[in-house]
């Protein structure tokens, strides 16, 4: 009878374990794609507000500004 109830207890316990890894691996999913998601959004806000710069210094015929905003976007295209 101990030996029938020790194998019911191993397979809940067995059973627990890999429920508890697949909801922590889940979670983690769920915090990578999160993450990649906002630094995507976070990256496409900034190109958005540099763009809006260099058009109100072209704007405003601030030329060497304007260079000096456009040599700025080339660099970080090369790296």
């Amino acid at each position: 009878m101990e030996l029938l109830q020790a194998i019911i207890q191993q397979g809940k316990e067995f059973k627990e374990f890999h429920r508890n890894n697949q909801i922590k691996n889940s979670k983690l999913r769920k915090a990578v794609v999160t993450y990649h998601a906002n630094s995507e959004r976070e990256r496409q806000k900034t190109e958005q507000k540099n763009e809006k710069l260099r058009m109100m210094k072209l704007i405003q015929e601030d030329e060497e500004g304007y260079r000096q905003l456009l040599d700025e976007k080339k660099d970080q295209r090369l790296v």
